[in-house]
């Protein structure tokens, strides 16, 4: 099972992936942008620790001539990849690095983008993906090329997730959406 998360910066993407992983035997979290934090961290030459800070802590912040991390990854998957290889490309990417991953179930704490899921959705069948729609009040996609997805379109089940409360209930939200799907 694929478990596409979508929801703007901030909206808890990565929480929510962590909970699935803790609840679902043989999960893994990939992230479709991945490719574009390996350029960076190469292109930068920077160190392990500190790409990671510079691509997690300080995205929003000025890099080099007045370019953010988080403006770098989107100009090269905007400018770059995607007019080169394809709207799809990163679901291409992410369908190779799914295959070649030991694990059952797979987490896409990611997901902004319909040609990617489409291209996965392809691939593994519709009856092997879902989704999660994830909103946090405060959080939106402003600064991002990312959007919500419209998952009807691609006859996927999926849910709406409201980041509204303590970790306590965003749990018990999570497991819930888990119990329906028969993961847990």
């Amino acid at each position: 099972m694929i478990i596409f998360l979508n929801g703007p910066p901030g909206s808890g993407k990565d929480t929510i992936a962590n909970i699935v992983d803790k609840n679902v035997l043989s999960t893994k979290d990939i992230k479709l942008s991945k490719p574009l934090k390996d350029c960076f961290r190469e292109m930068f030459r920077l160190p392990a620790r500190q790409a990671k800070e510079w691509l997690n802590d300080r995205k929003e912040e000025d890099f080099a001539a007045g370019v953010t991390p988080r403006q770098f990854q989107i100009k090269l998957s905007e400018e770059f990849m995607k007019p080169l290889f394809g709207n799809d490309i990163f679901g291409q990417i992410g369908i190779r690095t799914i295959t070649n991953t030991m694990a059952r179930h797979f987490t896409i704490s990611d997901a902004g983008f319909i040609d990617e899921v489409e291209e996965i959705v392809k691939y593994f069948g519709k009856d092997q993906v879902k989704a999660i729609k994830i909103s946090r009040p405060g959080h939106d996609y402003e600064n991002d090329s990312r959007g919500y997805i419209d998952f009807d379109s691609v006859g996927i089940d999926w849910k709406s997730l409201d980041n509204i409360h303590d970790m306590e209930l965003l749990n018990a939200q999570v497991e819930r959406i888990l119990r329906e799907w028969e993961l847990v």
